[in-house]
């Protein structure tokens, strides 16, 4: 499963970035997987997806 991901992500990276954007694919794949993770949390039922949370948003883009 993990190597579809990454298969799936690192076409997405050379089609739009080109080769020059292969140096931001590790970037690109652990964002994506967080915040996947973090969305699938969501599914479980009695829990809360903690990329609702304003707070988390923000953070998250003012780190990147």
């Amino acid at each position: 499963m993990l190597e579809i991901i990454y298969e799936q992500v690192s076409g997405l990276v050379r089609e739009n970035l080109g080769t020059e954007g292969a140096r931001y694919f590790p970037f690109i794949l652990t964002l994506f997987l967080i915040l996947a993770t973090m969305n699938l949390v969501g599914i479980v039922p009695y829990t809360f997806t903690p990329t609702a949370h304003v707070v988390v948003a923000m953070g998250m883009s003012i780190s990147i």
